[in-house]
């Protein structure tokens, strides 16, 4: 007798109609992927609240705030891309007292205004890589973005927010640009630490450069239901909604109780947060000055210089942070003196190393800010009418005022 074949499959299975069956189905979720990549499906963005921010399990891609971008800004505009941390998101500021928005009004119509900060970023998070992704698509451009006291940047970013770094990284969207290169294979491909992970991630971006599935996934996620759980919104059925259904609900600082603002209980650690800024960095010179740290000095204009190519670093705009008064008068002469050198020097530094950079205006008050770091919607009035003098001093400066094709 013969024997009978073995199957291995069930008889309705053809292996040749899965296979065009799958192929058809990832072409088809490609050229989605695609179209929706190239759509602002945020049609209300002021800001990523945290329902559409990494702290809520969304994670926007390059395409998704170009397309943003792209939406807002008109050719003949100069377009003045926002990022940094929780201070330039808002934090403290209802939608409607947004500092950006306020910015946009001083500006006018010559201008567009786009706030892509996200909270705890870096200044070369997320802002920067779509700032930098843009270049040749808006020409006329200006970055802005905070940094605290004797920070600097990271050229790759920062932790939860260094996935936008590495899908424009590895999608080859940004520029050439050899010392960022060199960081990037010195830090990251460390034979001694392996390199699975940096295949993971470029892998995955290369298959998302072929499949958009990211670009996919957060337009239905936005429009259509969800399936990720948040802190926010970790249970039935909220958990479905779609993003976009959630409002901005920032809350006004101003009606916050002075006393919840500035809590007591958490004053200590609060003043040693503030020393901290500065303590590690200084030493007193021979005439009793403070002196910063001649390493720190390297290593920042290092990671400076190495974050961006030149011609964006000309047209970038670092604002570097101050704390609140509530507790910089709490300082002794010594220290308040040693604070005042860090935000000068700051500011030094990434003048130093190609940067347009400013400090906080001199008469924010206590009321200004909603705590330690974040400000107010009257802070933020008075921060967007110092950065927009220095926005169109700029702009100017960077050529951008001069008459544009079609318009007078």
């Amino acid at each position: 007798m013969t024997p009978l074949p073995v199957r291995f499959a069930p008889r309705w299975f053809r292996p040749r109609s899965f296979l065009c069956g799958l192929g058809a189905g990832l072409a088809a979720l490609s050229a989605l992927g695609w179209r929706v990549s190239h759509l602002d499906y945020h049609p209300h963005f002021l800001r990523f609240c945290p329902e559409i921010s990494p702290e809520g399990s969304y994670y926007p891609t390059v395409a998704e705030m170009g397309a943003i971008v792209r939406s807002k800004s008109r050719p003949d505009q100069v377009l003045v891309v926002v990022g940094g941390n929780s201070i330039f998101q808002g934090v403290g500021q209802p939608v409607a007292e947004l500092w950006t928005r306020r910015l946009q009004e001083l500006l006018g119509a010559r201008y567009c205004v786009v706030n892509l900060a996200f909270r705890g970023a870096y200044a070369s998070d997320g802002g920067a890589v779509v700032a930098e992704v843009l270049h040749r698509g808006f020409p006329r451009q200006i970055y802005v973005a905070n940094a605290g006291s004797m920070t600097c940047m990271d050229p790759t970013g920062s932790d939860p927010y260094r996935f936008i770094f590495w899908e424009a990284y590895f999608k080859g969207l940004l520029l050439p640009f050899a010392p960022r290169t060199d960081y990037v294979h010195r830090r990251f491909y460390r034979p001694w630490t392996g390199l699975a992970p940096m295949v993971d991630v470029a892998g995955k971006a290369w298959l998302d450069r072929l499949l958009h599935f990211d670009d996919f996934w957060n337009y239905v996620t936005v429009d259509w239901f969800n399936t990720v759980p948040s802190i926010f919104h970790p249970d039935l059925p909220a958990v479905f909604a779609p993003r976009g259904r959630y409002a901005d609900d920032e809350p006004d600082a101003r009606g916050i109780p002075f006393e919840k603002r500035y809590q007591p209980a958490e004053f200590a650690l609060e003043m040693q947060i503030v020393r901290g800024g500065t303590e590690p960095y200084y030493q007193r010179g021979p005439d009793g000055q403070w002196v910063l740290d001649t390493r720190t000095q390297d290593y920042f204009d290092y990671m400076d210089r190495a974050a961006m190519p030149e011609q964006l670093r000309e047209r970038t705009l670092i604002v570097v942070s101050q704390n609140s008064p509530y507790y910089l008068d709490r300082l002794d002469a010594a220290e308040r003196t040693r604070e005042q050198a860090g935000y000068r020097d700051s500011v030094t530094s990434w003048r130093d190393a190609g940067y347009q950079a400013i400090t906080y205006p001199a008469d924010l008050s206590v009321d200004d800010y909603a705590d330690r770091t974040h400000l107010t919607a009257t802070g933020g009035r008075k921060l967007a009418a110092s950065v927009a003098a220095e926005v169109r001093q700029m702009a100017g400066q960077l050529g951008y005022l001069e008459s544009v094709p079609g318009r007078p």
